[in-house]
């Protein structure tokens, strides 16, 4: 799908040790094109005179905005690992640079899903040859592929992967038609009667374009069981943040407070969402 060139490089930009990394070098192999493997940090690669293809999580993205200039031969991005809010795709069509949006898990060997590379936002997600998807009756995304694990590996022994009929059970909350990412069923709270995703508010609070980072987490009420609560990256628009989210959220997505992400954390810290709520 990329159409490569004999003079195309990919550029290693995730861990060798994660799937993305992983995927990048099978790539390289695969085309018999030309890897470039960072001496330090991968930023510092993209001003090299290659014509050269990325592959992304979304938490690397300000890091490349910050980056990118006109004059870099970067010839696509494959963003994968995490949903990506809309001021995200936003800034990535700004670029000029064909994007794609993947979707997989480690279990699944990486992507089965993912969007034609273009310079504009697409939602037609296509299957890849051999995947198969279907929702359980809770929602939750259930995956069938070749090359999906018999087992994990632990100190105790082999722990066999959770499947149904060969289809790998996830905690990931989607809708299949078009496909989107909801959110994580382990991230999912109870407020009063209605089931919230935190990653729902994120998405529709990040379009307001008012700040560049958000996270939502439970905060313990006495009459509603649990209620939105956000941190934020400044909060130099507090009182134009509410009113946004009164006018684009129903009153149960709505948090009941703004705060400043502790100095102990950073938006970018691996499980931030759980380590929060120790935190707190």
């Amino acid at each position: 799908n990329l159409n490569l060139t004999d003079d195309d490089f990919f550029l290693l930009s995730i861990p060798i040790s994660s799937m993305g990394g992983l995927m990048t070098l099978v790539k390289s192999l695969v085309s018999q094109s030309t890897l470039v493997i960072p001496d330090r940090h991968w930023k510092y690669c993209l001003s090299l005179p290659y014509s050269m293809h990325l592959t992304l999580v979304p938490q690397q993205l300000p890091t490349f905005f910050e980056s990118f200039s006109n004059s870099m031969q970067i010839k696509s991005i494959l963003i994968g690992g995490d949903a990506l809010p809309p001021n995200r795709i936003a800034e990535l069509c700004s670029l000029g640079i064909p994007f794609s949006l993947s979707y997989g898990l480690t279990e699944t060997c990486g992507q089965v899903i993912a969007t034609p590379f273009s310079l504009a936002p697409n939602e037609t997600f296509e299957l890849l040859p051999g995947v198969g998807l279907k929702c359980s009756k809770d929602g939750c995304l259930m995956i069938n592929s070749m090359t999906l694990p018999y087992a994990y590996l632990m100190e105790t022994g082999l722990k066999l992967v959770d499947t149904e009929n060969g289809f790998f059970i996830t905690n990931d909350i989607v809708e299949l038609s078009p496909f989107k990412f909801i959110g994580r069923v382990d991230f999912q709270f109870q407020n009063g009667s209605k089931l919230v995703s935190p990653e729902l508010i994120e998405k529709t609070i990040l379009t307001s374009g008012l700040i560049q980072h958000i996270l939502i987490i439970p905060k313990q009420d006495d009459r509603m069981g649990f209620v939105p609560f956000a941190f934020v990256d400044s909060l130099d628009h507090s009182d134009k943040l509410k009113d946004y989210c009164q006018s684009h959220l129903p009153i149960y997505l709505r948090p009941v407070g703004f705060d400043l992400l502790p100095t102990e954390f950073t938006f970018f810290s691996p499980n931030l969402r759980k380590k929060l709520l120790l935190f707190l």
